[in-house]
């Protein structure tokens, strides 16, 4: 994982999105940034506080291409998840785009059951 990347998105967390207590950790062979966001994510937050350890979200950063191409599978998320702490149920992707726009996504571990409306 490129340093340049992490410091990307830990500069997009800590000073556009305004979270708190944002640091980079690594997990084995994996650096991920972590911290509080400044608002609730999804309206699912409430319900899944068992998703978050210690109430702070947990962002893997890659790049457009690695997320469009093949490089990034049901595999490798597997072995993302197994490299984190087992609590963790939900993580999000931090893409970052060539020219320097920043999306997230998350992905959960295992199945998810639906949303009930």
């Amino acid at each position: 994982m490129s340093s340049i990347l992490c410091d990307e998105v830990y500069k997009n967390l800590l000073y556009q999105q305004l979270w708190t207590e944002v640091e980079v950790k690594r997990y084995g062979e994996v650096d991920i940034v972590c911290g509080k966001p400044s608002h609730r994510l999804t309206n699912d937050d409430a319900d899944d506080e068992d998703m978050l350890l210690e109430g702070k979200e947990y962002v893997y950063p890659l790049q457009m291409h690695q997320y469009k191409g093949s490089g990034l599978t049901i595999e490798v998320l597997g072995r993302l998840f197994s490299q984190l702490p087992e609590k963790l149920k939900r993580l999000t992707l931090g893409i970052v785009n060539d020219d320097g726009t920043i999306v997230y996504y998350f992905v959960y571990k295992g199945v998810r059951k639906p949303k009930k409306n």
